[in-house]
């Protein structure tokens, strides 16, 4: 039995625990608020048989629902009126769910962020700041100390493309 090894044990190396904090909090966040949305289309309509499709309603609320009311009305909706005609009709409140959906994006969108803000001393309130910043990073060639020696490896490349480049040519 000399070729059996042992099975691979992964062991923690470090744990960003104020992270997990966080990313805990802004998970809860983002739940609650989806919740908070769902409970306000329950308390429109009584929808036993058809519930909610959170992973649809996740992506968006307000088209959801609109199918949810088309849904709910096609019995009724004999004229062949619109989602939006039939909630103007029935004078659904949606104001409320449209301010659910933009707490939800804004929850949504620091989540994101946090993908970008790491141990760097640099964090970014928003994906498009920190993707701005991404953007418009450019060391500038004055960190680049042009006395110091280049590798054998730099070298070697540079030899390569020189020799390249005269065969293309002929030379």
């Amino acid at each position: 039995m000399a070729g059996k090894t042992k099975p691979f044990v992964p062991m923690l190396i470090s744990f960003n625990e104020e992270g997990y904090q966080i990313a805990q909090k802004q998970a809860e966040e983002k739940l609650m608020v989806l919740d908070e949305g769902a409970v306000w289309v329950n308390n429109q309509f009584c929808l036993e048989d058809s519930p909610i499709n959170m992973r649809r309603f996740h992506n968006d609320m307000v088209e959801h629902f609109k199918d949810i009311v088309l849904h709910y009305y096609k019995d009724k909706n004999q004229l062949g009126l619109s989602a939006t005609k039939l909630i103007e009709v029935k004078e659904i409140p949606i104001m409320g769910l449209l301010s659910i959906k933009e707490r939800y994006e804004k929850v949504l969108e620091s989540v994101k962020a946090e993908k970008y803000a790491y141990d760097n001393d640099l964090t970014f309130k928003t994906q498009r700041e920190a993707q701005d910043f991404i953007d418009n990073f450019n060391p500038s060639a004055e960190t680049v100390d042009s006395s110091a020696p280049a590798s054998q490896a730099t070298l070697d490349e540079l030899e390569k493309k020189r020799q390249l480049r005269s065969k293309r040519t002929g030379m």
